[in-house]
């Protein structure tokens, strides 16, 4: 997942049903995320935990926020376009 704009910061908030992020002044700008970087990083994995990664590529795909399925190395080289 690529949050990398403001846009798409609320769009990512709309996607994890979490719309109470977005006033949040912990998480108000991009200096503001990274600063608060591991609470972020605890809500996001919590929130991950709760369904399989395919529910949050439709999620993200739905509203525009880039992402992609992380792979191990086995999975990886499994890919058609690594053979």
């Amino acid at each position: 997942m690529a949050v990398a704009s403001e846009k798409l910061w609320q769009a990512l908030c709309v996607a994890l049903q979490h719309p109470e992020w977005q006033g949040d002044p912990r998480f108000a700008q991009n200096a503001d995320r990274v600063r608060h970087r591991d609470l972020l990083c605890g809500l996001l994995a919590a929130q991950f935990a709760n369904a399989p990664v395919q529910h949050w590529l439709d999620r993200f795909d739905a509203v525009g926020v880039p992402a992609a399925r992380v792979n191990g190395v086995a999975a990886a080289i499994a890919q058609p376009i690594a053979k």
